[in-house]
């Protein structure tokens, strides 16, 4: 790959990663929002409210993965190939690739956001069983700070390649 086509593709994925964060962030307000309003229900959860927070639930992790499986291509060149590459992104994402980048997400957030992706697989495949408030309560109440650190994860990444692309060009 030419310095020009690098430069463009991280100036591309930084696009990208700008784009994404906002969707993100609208979701976990919704989390946030949902998870004290279930958590100050006296009696029975309604299922609509545990359904919505699933879903908002799957739908946060997503975006997580989807952004680190964007970075994870553009600049490393190929993702994890394992049939449980869902886990391998995050490992993958966690660590340093000598030469090439820093990791993405400290270990300690890897391991957190497994947590997310743990739920979202039960969602995807748990089709008879109703969602229950003590699988995603921890996932709920403590989205504001998975999410404030995924944020300075991924803005300390963007700076990482704004740095990479300003000594290609020179």
């Amino acid at each position: 790959m030419s310095n020009n086509e690098e430069i463009n593709a991280y100036l591309r994925l930084i696009g990208d990663l700008d784009d994404k964060m906002p969707s993100i962030e609208i979701i976990t307000r919704k989390i946030a929002f949902l998870g004290q309003e279930i958590k100050g229900v006296s009696g029975e959860i309604p299922e609509e409210k545990l359904m919505a927070m699933a879903g908002y639930l799957h739908h946060f992790y997503t975006g997580i993965e989807d952004i680190l499986e964007r970075a994870i291509k553009t600049v490393d060149g190929c993702m994890p190939r394992s049939g449980d590459w869902h886990s391998e992104l995050l490992y993958v994402s966690s660590r340093k690739t000598p030469g090439i980048r820093p990791a993405i997400i400290s270990a300690e957030l890897k391991d957190i956001l497994s947590d997310y992706r743990a739920f979202r697989h039960l969602y995807r495949h748990a089709y008879t069983k109703e969602p229950r408030w003590r699988k995603m309560s921890h996932l709920a109440l403590n989205i504001e700070d998975v999410w404030k650190a995924f944020k300075r994860s991924i803005r300390t990444f963007i700076h990482f390649l704004q740095r990479i692309n300003s000594g290609l060009q020179q």
